[in-house]
């Protein structure tokens, strides 16, 4: 069983106490079974997601990056056709 507790709160510590409160309450409150172990990790140590900004910068970078990466594609191969094309011109006037 894997739970998530979110608390939202303006103090930081305030917020780490109770989501740990809420997170022991309740697994007091769940039977314990053989061969069940239980890893958490801290309210503390928790990291924050990226939101809402954080992915719309890493989709536009992500994208920018695609995005350049075909043109610099897309440039050398007109670039290796122009070529071609010149050297069969003078091949067939020669």
């Amino acid at each position: 069983m894997d739970l998530s507790f979110t608390v939202e709160t303006p103090d930081r510590e305030l917020t780490a106490a109770l989501a740990t409160a809420y997170a022991k309450a309740y697994r007091q409150q769940v039977p314990r079974g053989a061969g069940l172990t239980t890893r958490g990790q801290g309210a503390r140590d928790a990291r924050r997601t990226l939101g809402p900004i954080g992915w719309t910068l890493l989709g536009g970078a992500a994208g920018l990056w695609l995005g350049m990466a075909v043109a610099i594609v897309r440039d050398g191969r007109a670039g290796a056709s122009a070529r071609g094309l010149g050297a069969a011109d003078r091949a067939r006037t020669a």
